[in-house]
């Protein structure tokens, strides 16, 4: 059994890209990461019981140091790749819509996600369940839904919509929402998927690099060991029909994340 985390990360018009992830956990090692997040925690005493442990910098404690801040960020990631946590990012220009809709855009990175756990688990042969953090979704957005819950319940009653028909998730066996400050487990999820919203939407260089090694750590990777369309979704697959210029934004990411093999 696979306990999955799915989130968006600072989901906002002014990044190019909307970011999504999703981080699988085996159940019989969900203990233990827990464990060692709050070992981590405590290991520095910036951080109270109360205080929430996650990318951004600007949710870091009053008193911590921000080197101590980065610093445990990547020891939690170090703890997951510890206990083989499986990391699966998705990453959409939000130009390529003709207007923004944070919930579309976000809905569509969960719904792709979600979608690619359930092939994760037919290759593990094996069953999960999917925790949302807390999905509260606009009155004026177009997708029709009323709430977070109501989304959870399609998708388990009738799956993603693939043209006119529903695909249904048969091994995914339950999904619920969380919030923060319920589980060290979360933390991870958070991490990996503000690390990534960083290397698709960040500037420096070095740190984007820095941030892609650490993700290709934990990346769901084909059998030749590459992570495209596996741990990392870019939407939409077909680009033949978008503008030149939207085009260029996702070459210019996929030419950043070749380049450390040496091609583009």
């Amino acid at each position: 059994m696979y306990i999955a985390f799915l989130d968006e990360a600072g989901h906002t018009s002014k990044k190019s890209f909307t970011v999504c992830g999703l981080t699988a956990i085996k159940a019989t090692n969900a203990q233990k990461l827990a464990h060692d997040i709050e070992k981590l925690r405590r290991s520095t005493s910036a951080f109270a019981d109360t205080d929430l442990l996650k990318f951004e910098s600007n949710s870091a404690p009053k008193d911590c140091k921000r080197e101590v801040h980065t610093k445990i960020k990547s020891d939690v990631i170090d703890t997951g790749v510890a206990v083989d946590a499986t990391f699966m990012g998705y990453a959409y220009f939000n130009q390529a819509s003709f207007t923004f809709d944070s919930d579309r855009n976000r809905l569509f990175g969960f719904n792709t996600l979600i979608a690619q756990f359930g092939k994760f688990l037919e290759e593990k042969s094996d069953y999960g369940v999917v925790i949302v953090d807390r999905l509260d979704l606009s009155k004026k957005s177009i997708i029709g839904l009323k709430s977070g819950f109501d989304y959870l319940k399609e998708k388990f009653q009738k799956g993603n919509e693939v043209g006119d028909k529903w695909r249904k998730h048969n091994r995914i066996i339950s999904f619920s929402m969380t919030c923060d400050g319920c589980s060290h487990l979360s933390t991870l999820n958070d991490i990996l998927t503000g690390s990534l919203m960083y290397l698709v939407n960040g500037t420096n260089p070095t740190a984007r690099t820095a941030l892609q090694d650490k993700l290709e750590k934990l990346m769901w990777k084909d059998a030749a060991g590459r992570y495209k369309n596996y741990g990392l979704k870019m939407s939409p697959t077909d680009r033949s029909k978008l503008d030149s210029s939207i085009s260029a934004e996702y070459d210019l990411l996929q030419s950043f994340l070749n380049s450390k093999y040496g091609h583009t």
